[in-house]
């Protein structure tokens, strides 16, 4: 139980940071997008 832990634990991490990422990613292009829009007005 321990070992599988172990193992999967940096998997997780890297998970968790490819989501975080991700995340950031998306909110940045809808700043973006909403910051082109306005600017097309």
């Amino acid at each position: 139980m321990n070992g599988v832990t172990v193992l999967a634990a940096p998997f997780q991490v890297a998970g968790h940071a490819l989501l975080k990422f991700l995340y950031g990613l998306g909110l940045l292009g809808a700043g973006l997008l909403l910051l082109g829009l306005r600017w097309d007005k």
